[in-house]
């Protein structure tokens, strides 16, 4: 028997993001399974054997590549060129019919992926593109011809091994038309100097690597002028932060990660328009609440500093939601220091974190 089409709407929209529930109520009604295979086969996500798969197998696929239409979200971490996962970017059916895929994000052991991946004409235009991989300047050149069919991309991510014996800027390069829409660039020193020369992209997130010369990038002071949210990573790869700060004159919002050394916290200075502070240092209880009146008071508009909640020995698993406190402070209330106003922010990335932010306010 048929049901009404607003049950069956209620009960997708219901089980939405829960794919073994959907899956096993779509098998017991076939108008059911119909209307819920734009969402049963929206998203494939598998990264750490350890933790639930979410999305249909790669075999559903395989068996009828049609299904991979309904694909908008790709996530997956490879330990061998022949796992059966590259089916998805390899020349075939299911590659073909991925027309509607907006988010592509992969990982790869030391192996690295095959080579026969997102070569040719490609069906679909992302808006999200992270490759989880330190590739050679050569790998990362195989690239540029799929980049630069991505007209829509919006978020980058991805890193270049800086070449060991020549301290000099990467010979990839880009076309000037590519990443007319990015708004998110993601890498290490090497990407930052390929990517970024030309182009005004509002948030950079440096993510050092292990053999990275440790000097602020070239060819580049402009468009840091331009960067107005960076993330920033408190490492022996990378300048600390306060050799840094003079490339942002209009930066608002600042993300300090501790990684090898502590967030260095007198470099909280001269950000005039800084609005929001984000810190996801692992020694965050060493930072006193006189510490954080300091900081509001050295930044004139600063509405916010966040601190991670996060239990040192818990593993974060990727793409899952980190927990912070939120601290404000009115400077016009003197003598009082800043108190905890929000205790359930989540997020995924300094990214989504911004994007709140800008959104509500």
């Amino acid at each position: 028997m048929a049901l009404p089409v607003e049950i069956i709407d209620l009960i997708i929209e219901h089980l939405e993001g829960d794919y073994p529930t959907l899956a096993a109520v779509a098998l017991s009604n076939r108008h059911l399974c119909e209307q819920s295979r734009p969402l049963l086969y929206s998203s494939v996500f598998t990264w750490n054997p350890s933790e639930r798969r979410r999305g249909p197998p790669v075999s559903a696929f395989v068996a009828d590549p049609k299904f991979s239409q309904y694909l908008h979200s790709l996530i997956f971490y490879s330990e061998s060129r022949e796992d059966e996962i590259w089916v998805f970017l390899k020349p075939g059916p299911i590659f073909n019919s991925m027309r509607n895929l907006k988010e592509l994000d992969v990982a790869t052991s030391p192996e690295g992926p095959p080579d026969d991946i997102l070569i040719g004409n490609c069906p679909f235009k992302l808006k999200v593109f992270c490759w989880n991989r330190a590739v050679a300047a050569d790998e990362f050149s195989g690239l540029i011809k799929f980049l630069e069919q991505q007209d829509e991309l919006e978020y980058l991510a991805a890193d270049q091994s800086f070449p060991r014996k020549e301290d000099l800027p990467y010979p990839a390069s880009l076309l000037p038309t590519f990443g007319k829409k990015l708004k998110y660039l993601h890498g290490n020193i090497g990407i930052i100097e390929t990517v970024l020369p030309g182009r005004r992209i509002p948030t950079l997130i440096w993510n050092p690597l292990s053999g990275d010369p440790r000097r602020a990038p070239q060819n580049v002071v402009e468009e840091l002028g331009f960067v107005i949210a960076f993330s920033h990573c408190s490492t022996a790869l990378a300048l600390p932060f306060t050799d840094l700060r003079h490339f942002f004159p209009s930066l608002q919002f600042l993300e300090l990660v501790d990684g090898d050394f502590d967030v260095d916290y007198e470099a909280i200075s001269d950000l005039p328009s800084l609005v929001g502070l984000i810190l996801r240092p692992y020694t965050i209880l060493q930072l006193s609440v006189a510490q954080l009146r300091d900081i509001f008071l050295r930044c004139p508009k600063l509405k916010f500093v966040d601190v991670e909640k996060r239990d040192v020995n818990r593993h974060v698993p990727y793409k899952e939601k980190r927990c912070f406190d939120r601290w404000m402070w009115d400077p016009r209330n003197e003598g009082s220091y800043p108190s905890i106003q929000d205790t359930i922010l989540e997020y995924v990335d300094f990214a989504q974190h911004v994007r709140d932010w800008v959104s509500k306010n």
